[in-house]
């Protein structure tokens, strides 16, 4: 077993990365989103970018099926598909951290491109946007460098656990202890102290 797969962190450890990199970036394009009134955060751009890019025809479809709520609708669509794809990237992080950061990034570019076909969207209104994907790639690296550091390795089959120490050792006979009793126990310590052996 190599230390790379024994720092591993299991795959419910690395979605729940992943979702909480996700909420990173989305609170945190939302909160730069707030800073001027011509900024909004990226789901807010994605979804009025995307209403005013779909034909007439698939507007009209989400008013007759949501009425006025058709925008809302499409916020909460986009913050499920969101949290899934937060969670796949973590599960992606657990083997291949770079691929899931350029997922994160990829969600930023798609805040970025929103942003600009507001009316009157300014250059800087992208910056909620790389905030998010910037602060998402961060966490996601912290979560999962963090995770797998808390990962303890796993001991080989011919392995014990040392009670004294609080770890686990080979299973390599000690010179103080005859072959014959090996592993350690209270009948050879007995014996040892003895000068007999069992």
């Amino acid at each position: 077993m190599t230390s790379a797969e024994t720092r591993t962190p299991s795959r419910v450890l690395s979605a729940t990365s992943g979702l909480l990199a996700g909420g990173a970036a989305l609170g945190i394009g939302e909160l730069v989103g707030g800073f001027r009134s011509t900024w909004q955060g990226p789901v807010v751009s994605v979804a009025e970018a995307t209403i005013d890019a779909v034909p007439r025809s698939v507007k009209d479809f989400a008013i007759e099926q949501f009425g006025k709520n058709d925008k809302v609708a499409l916020i909460v669509g986009i913050l499920a598909f969101s949290i899934v794809f937060a969670a796949v990237l973590g599960l992606i992080a657990r083997r291949n951290l770079v691929v899931a950061s350029v997922g994160f990034a990829v969600f930023a570019a798609v805040g970025v491109w929103a942003s600009q076909q507001l009316v009157g969207a300014g250059i800087s209104a992208v910056l909620p946007s790389l905030a998010a994907g910037a602060g998402g790639i961060g966490a996601l690296v912290a979560l999962t460098r963090s995770a797998a550091d808390d990962v303890r390795p796993l001991a080989g089959p011919d392995a014990y656990f040392d009670s004294d120490r609080g770890s686990t050792e080979p299973a390599t006979p000690s010179p103080s202890w005859p072959i014959s009793c090996w592993p350690p126990s209270i009948r050879c310590s007995s014996h040892s102290r003895s000068g007999r052996r069992p």
